[in-house]
């Protein structure tokens, strides 16, 4: 999963979360690109992206490249990064956007994940309210 997250021509950015150190790879030290750096040093994920990448394949196993939604969810971890996908199927069951009982069984798993790693939770959002003053509840329960 890690390789198709690397391999992704979008801002480093996105990953920000999920793996460590990652302004090392857009340095600009380097002829290859940021995601061709990444692929080649392919680092670890960080122990809550790591969480949340074995849970989800616990759950969807082959097919995620098997079907259409599994196909869909590599995009949404590709595209996302393991913490920001994660993030959004959590908010997307929450707001009762995604019926699929699978879909329902992955936010669980993450909300599981979350529970070890509370920091993760939404931590852009957190960080936002606390720059203006709110006090975001610190258990990960947003």
């Amino acid at each position: 999963m890690r390789i198709f997250t690397y391999a992704a021509k979008l801002p480093l950015a996105r990953l920000d979360r999920d793996v460590d150190r990652l302004e090392r790879f857009a340095d600009g030290s380097s002829l290859l690109s940021p995601q061709m750096r990444l692929i080649c040093e392919n680092p670890p994920f960080s122990p809550a992206s790591a969480a949340l990448v074995d849970a989800i394949v616990g759950i969807w196993g082959n097919t995620l490249f098997e079907r259409e939604t599994g196909r869909l969810l590599v995009a949404l971890l590709s595209a996302n990064g393991p913490i920001g996908a994660a993030d959004i199927i959590v908010q997307r069951v929450e707001t009762g956007q995604s019926p699929s009982p699978r879909v329902i069984e992955t936010a669980a798993a993450v909300r599981a994940v979350y529970d070890a790693y509370p920091e993760v939770f939404l931590a852009d959002a957190r960080a936002l309210l606390t720059r203006f003053g709110s006090r975001p509840v610190p258990d990960g329960g947003g």
